[in-house]
């Protein structure tokens, strides 16, 4: 994650979802974060074309994120 002070782990990887936990300061918001890791991996999962299905996107808009603190 592109932002100090802030760290991402996967708690749970699924063929269709995966589960984030974030650690991060109250200086950025949630829909930065979540932007900026949906960016990484779009631009990583480039470099395999298997992992992508033709004709639709790697990643939906929506998101369910729930804040702690």
């Amino acid at each position: 994650v592109p932002f100090e002070q802030t760290t991402a782990h996967v708690l749970w990887l699924a063929s269709d979802h995966l589960h984030l936990y974030v650690d991060a300061t109250p200086d950025y918001s949630l829909d930065e974060i979540v932007h900026a890791i949906v960016d990484d991996l779009e631009r990583e999962t480039r470099q395999f074309p298997a992992l992508q299905p033709r004709n639709q996107p790697c990643w939906e808009r929506a998101y369910f994120a729930e804040g702690i603190g």
